[in-house]
Formats: structure tokens, C-alpha cells, sequence
């Protein structure tokens, strides 16, 4: 990550605590961006075409794969590309509100504060997070940035 993500005293509203980091971290690989695109691809070339062609992708198919399937708006691709005047930090409240309303389990568990962070930061680390970069890294990548910083 960039250094200026990490906490600056010298730049109020452009940095992040590494608890805040921690946080989004935890959450990063609690949700697996990955293990959802992963499960995603498999499962769809896993499904037999019908004679009305393949039917659509379930919970179900994901749960089995040992994943979650997120709502739309709770996607990375749909966070990341949100226009530059929606209110980032409502967006991801509500992400999280819907991954809990769609797996009960979760409810309580999941962060909904993203409005005490900073509206450009948020949205810079969304964008981070959702690079190819960081999407094809493989192994505990976030356990490494963590023990190093």
C-alpha cells in the first residue's frame, strides 16, 4: 500500500490508523473478493445447459463452493466504479447491510461506520483493493502487509 495510507500526522484527512487498516483488511478477507470470483467462474462452468440454456447461479451453488455470493452492491467492481458524487461511505455501510441481510449469521458482525473515514480514502482503497494487481495475489498477502508496516 501506499505509504500515505498509513497514519501521517502531518496530513490530517489523508491517512488511516492501522486499526482502520486492520479493519478494512479483516473485512477484505472475511467477504474474499477472490474466493467470490473464483466460486463464481466454477460454478458457472459447473452448471449443464438445459434446453433452456443454463439456469442462473444460486446462494446455494455458492455455499456449497464454500462461498459467499454477495449482492450486486456488495461487489468491489460495483463500489469501485460508483460515480464520483454518490457518497462513498453510504455505499459501503449499505454493502455490509446487505451482506448481513443476506447471510443472518453475520448480522452485528460486519462494520458500518465507513463515514468516519475519509471520503477520498475510502474510495482510494475500494480502487486498491479492486485492481488486478491485488485481485491476483495469492497467499496471506494481508498478513504480510500487516507484520511489515
Amino acid at each position: 500500500l501506499p505509504p500515505y495510507l498509513l497514519e501521517n500526522p502531518n496530513e490530517e484527512g489523508a491517512s488511516i490508523s492501522r486499526a482502520d487498516l486492520s479493519t478494512l483488511v479483516e473485512e477484505y478477507n472475511q467477504i474474499r473478493r477472490d474466493r467470490y470470483e473464483q466460486a463464481k467462474t466454477k460454478i458457472e462452468a459447473s452448471i449443464p445447459e438445459g434446453p433452456r440454456g443454463k439456469r442462473a447461479v444460486t446462494k446455494d451453488d455458492f455455499l456449497a463452493a464454500g462461498a459467499m455470493m454477495l449482492p450486486e452492491q456488495s461487489q468491489y467492481d460495483y463500489l469501485a466504479n460508483l460515480p464520483e458524487g454518490e457518497v462513498i461511505s453510504e455505499a459501503v455501510n449499505e454493502a455490509m447491510k446487505l451482506i448481513e441481510d443476506e447471510y443472518p449469521d453475520l448480522a452485528g458482525v460486519l462494520p458500518k461506520n465507513y463515514q468516519e473515514m475519509d471520503a477520498d480514502l475510502l474510495r482510494e482503497l475500494i480502487r486498491v483493493f479492486n485492481k488486478d494487481a491485488v485481485k491476483n495475489l495469492t497467499g496471506d498477502v494481508f498478513g504480510r502487509i500487516m507484520n511489515s508496516s
